[in-house]
């Protein structure tokens, strides 16, 4: 049997963490509430709609739901190692091509037509037909396969600069900024400087009324590493980092458990 070349291999098996890849998606199309997530053998992107979401109770049964639920599958012609929610109706998706680049690309959802109106059935319960939103736009934002650059470990948001993402690589774990825009990189927080990132995944993020953006690592063993943009000016400020224990999220000085501090929260 013929070995592929290295470039047509997929990602390290560590980069197969569908369990963790799940993040929020704001949406401009009635009460949807949406969540995307990757499958990475499958080279598959998969979104998750809710319907009539301020009603929905999670821990309510699918058949209580009755079919407020729909599912999206988009086939992509590469291998994803990362997504994330980039504002409404926008998604990034990054992973690896078969000639060994990385790539990073911005989506934009066509919300124009109507969503689908619910309906009773026979049984005098409400259902929704399933919703399908289209991905009007995939435009490639980075491809390289420069030094540094490679594979993308964890992406996210940068809350305060809307057109920015945070990216940190599998081969260089400083913390670094793409602009959406120019296409342009800049290094935000290096391993020199915090070492932390060197072991860590993004684990959440959060808008806090009194600590403002609050973007958290979970390091081996649950501890935290927490990032904080206090002003929501979109500069992380070296000086507001915290390192807590799992314990401490709920027990020390601040209860960042208690969702009372957030007025938004993922």
């Amino acid at each position: 049997m013929a070995q592929q070349a290295p470039g047509q291999q997929p990602p390290p098996a560590e980069f197969d963490r569908t369990e963790l890849s799940s993040q929020a998606v704001s949406i401009a199309y009635g009460d949807v509430w949406g969540a995307v997530e990757y499958f990475m053998n499958e080279r598959k992107v998969k979104l998750t709609w809710v319907r009539d979401y301020s009603n929905y109770l999670p821990d309510e049964t699918l058949s209580l739901n009755g079919t407020r639920i729909s599912s999206q599958l988009e086939s992509i012609g590469f291998w994803p190692t990362e997504v994330c929610g980039f504002g409404t109706d926008r998604i990034c998706v990054a992973g690896k091509t078969s000639k060994g680049k990385t790539r990073i690309q911005l989506w934009t959802f066509d919300t124009s037509e109507p969503l689908p109106d619910p309906y009773v059935d026979t049984t005098g319960r409400q259902r929704y037909p399933q919703v399908f939103i289209p991905v009007a736009s995939k435009t490639t934002i980075y491809e390289g396969s420069e030094t540094g650059k490679n594979l993308v470990r964890v992406m996210f948001r940068n809350h305060g600069a809307p057109d920015s993402l945070f990216v940190q690589f599998h081969d260089n774990r400083d913390l670094m900024q793409l602009s959406t825009i120019t296409g342009g990189w800049t290094t935000v927080l290096t391993v020199a400087q915090e070492s932390s990132l060197g072991a860590g995944h993004r684990d959440r993020w959060s808008a806090h009324h009194a600590l403002g953006y609050m973007y958290g690592f979970e390091r081996n063993g649950g501890d935290l590493l927490l990032l904080f943009d206090s002003n929501f000016d979109g500069v992380l400020d070296p000086a507001d980092t915290r390192h807590l224990t799992r314990g401490e999220w709920a027990y020390g000085p601040v209860d960042f458990s208690d969702p009372t501090g957030y007025f938004e929260h993922f």
